[in-house]
């Protein structure tokens, strides 16, 4: 069973190149995860920018999880000086997917 993940975060207005810059290095990383189906955008509605993947599992997801969360990890934690409140305030979602 696959698992659809969102995850939504603001950017700081001032580090939206930077951020957009280190997005690739994420986004051509998340496949060493399975992930598959990536979709990165930003809405500007809201001001949020979004990823949504799948995940063959929901042990991916956890694990996926705990590394998003960690200032430490050479390509996800570069995003904690980006993000409004640093990576600790982006929120992650998952859908069972049959």
């Amino acid at each position: 069973m696959s698992v659809r993940i969102f995850i939504e975060y603001k950017v700081k207005s001032s580090h939206v190149h930077q951020y957009e810059q280190q997005m690739k290095n994420v986004l051509s990383f998340l496949p060493t995860f399975g992930a598959d189906q990536i979709n990165w955008f930003h809405e500007e509605r809201d001001s949020k920018y979004i990823e949504s993947f799948l995940l063959p599992t929901i042990s991916h997801y956890v694990a996926l999880k705990k590394i998003r969360a960690k200032t430490c990890h050479t390509i996800f934690g570069i995003l904690d000086q980006f993000i409004e409140g640093g990576i600790q305030n982006i929120q992650i979602h998952a859908v069972k997917v049959q």
